[in-house]
């Protein structure tokens, strides 16, 4: 049987409206071979906007930009 290789991503968003100017804020993955983790990503990424505070309290941050 062979190992099952994948990729999980998870994207952080200051909210659910991309119109409403909703941005990514921080994308992770991580690397699997079969239930083994063999790699990790994560990455803050700058808005270009200041961040809504309920957004800021929601994903737990002091500050993002």
């Amino acid at each position: 049987m062979s190992i099952v290789k994948s990729v999980v991503f998870d994207v952080e968003t200051s909210g659910l409206s991309p119109g409403s100017g909703h941005r990514i804020i921080e994308i992770g993955a991580v690397a699997l071979e079969g239930r083994d983790v063999v790699g990790e990503f994560h990455s803050m990424v700058d808005p270009g906007c200041v961040l809504d505070p309920r957004a800021v309290s929601v994903q737990d941050r002091k500050s993002v930009v």
